[in-house]
């Protein structure tokens, strides 16, 4: 992933936080399914989309409802995504869901 953020003439600010929100969707992805995950990432007139499409997840994320419990062990995963994305949101489908987060320049 790093190599094509650098070959797309990605700014390193925008790469630290794609990486950053990827893995915590990967992690999700991870502990919350045993199917493993897929990647995919599309820049278009310099806007970052990153999804995260796993194939076991039965229960959508809303990106209103995401928790804001300081004290837990888990949960702040999607806070992370929430406040450095510009968007993100989630589609469950009869196979799994995608999870994806947009970076907008500037």
């Amino acid at each position: 992933m790093l190599d094509t953020l650098a070959a797309w003439g990605v700014d390193q600010r925008s790469v630290d936080i794609a990486t950053l929100c990827l893995s915590e969707l990967v992690t999700n992805a991870i502990m919350h399914t045993d199917t493993g995950c897929d990647l995919r990432l599309v820049l278009d007139r310099g806007v970052l989309t990153t999804t995260v499409r796993d194939g076991g997840s039965t229960v959508l994320v809303d990106p209103g409802s995401v928790a804001m419990d300081p004290l837990a062990v888990h949960g702040r995963g999607l806070q992370i995504v929430d406040a450095l994305a510009t968007r993100w949101g989630s589609e469950l489908d009869a196979v799994g869901m995608n999870v994806w987060f947009v970076l907008e320049p500037g």
